[in-house]
């Protein structure tokens, strides 16, 4: 959605990845209101974990 705003941004670096090859995000909805949506996730490299986050984004105007 366009005028969405990150409120809140947390990240844990776990560990190295290997340079030139795909980081996926696999990220999980804990909680999604009228206006805001509550995620955590992970940052992975094949079966490695390489970051964490949580974050809190404001929902901006459906175009």
């Amino acid at each position: 959605m366009a005028g969405s705003v990150t409120l809140d941004l947390s990240a844990q670096f776990i560990g190295g990845a290997v340079p030139n090859q795909p980081l996926d995000s696999v990220v999980e909805v804990l909680r999604e209101t009228k206006r805001l949506v509550f995620l955590r996730g992970l940052v992975v490299q094949g079966e490695e974990k390489v970051g964490a986050f949580a974050a809190t984004i404001r929902k901006g105007r459906r175009q």
